[in-house]
């Protein structure tokens, strides 16, 4: 059996669909399936695909109807309407399903501390990413804070903050961090699975829904630029709440995702 996996890639695409491909082609080559995986970048034209006996597409922009393929095509799904032409949707925000890297597959119940020490704020591989720490920063001014640089951001973060450059995955950071303040995309999802108390911002649109069925769980906490200071503040003097989400998050994200959808990947062949 052969698979072809195709996920956006670049700037504007974010760094999500290719984590989830990532984590769903380590499954996939775990249950003994060949697998190509393919960064589809903007100006990227997707020919035949004649050798594949299935095709999973993560994109925005190629939709399944468009792919030149007899094989059935397995298509993720976070906004908007249900992909037409695909034999499998992955619904983003069906928990059970979540795609992760292998990093957060097998990791044990969390065991945090009274006291919140270390901060890590990551929101995506660029854009404002420079904002977010420095509310952190102000709010909690006595912890140590990390914040990642993804690899299309620019500028410089605020006096006092840490950066880690563009790792090729947070599972350590996560798992050391006291408090994790992240994007509602993919980086939730592995905070989640880390049992990492975290606070999210849905930075763009196809990550609200996750982010809020997440919340209404009680296992993350979301804010916007606003309250983003003041609730980080707030979660850093409660150890109990911490616990609780920490609890909740692992719950709900328990990291075996991308082996279910694996399964039902090779089911299509």
């Amino acid at each position: 059996m052969r698979v072809l996996v195709l996920a956006d890639g670049g700037p504007e695409a974010g760094l999500g669909h290719v984590s989830r491909a990532t984590g769903l082609t380590a499954a996939l080559r775990e249950r003994g399936v060949e697998v190509d995986a393919q960064v589809l970048e903007p100006t990227d034209h997707v020919q035949s695909l004649e050798a594949a006996d299935v095709v999973v597409l993560d994109s925005y922009r190629v939709q399944p109807e468009d792919l030149s393929t007899t094989a059935p095509v397995v298509a993720f799904h976070d906004a908007g309407d249900t992909p037409d032409g695909a034999a499998l949707v992955v619904d983003g925000a069906r928990f059970e399903h979540a795609c992760l890297k292998p990093a957060f597959w097998n990791l044990p119940a969390r065991e945090l501390s009274d006291a919140v020490e270390l901060v890590v704020v990551s929101t995506g591989g660029g854009g404002a990413w420079a904002d977010y720490p420095g509310h952190v920063r102000r709010a909690l001014p006595h912890a140590t804070v990390v914040a990642v640089r993804g690899p299309y951001a620019e500028g410089d973060p605020p006096d006092g903050v840490e950066v880690l450059e563009a790792p090729e995955s947070l599972a350590e950071v996560l798992l050391k961090a006291d408090i994790a303040v992240v994007g509602a995309g993919q980086t939730m999802l592995e905070a989640a699975a880390a049992g990492t108390p975290t606070v999210s911002v849905v930075l763009v649109d196809n990550q609200r829904r996750q982010a809020e069925r997440l919340a209404a769980l009680e296992a993350v906490v979301l804010a916007d630029p606003r309250s983003l200071a003041p609730g980080v503040a707030a979660l850093s003097s409660d150890p109990e709440w911490r616990h609780r989400l920490s609890v909740h998050a692992q719950a709900a994200i328990d990291g075996q995702g991308a082996r279910r959808v694996a399964a039902l990947v090779e089911e299509l062949g």
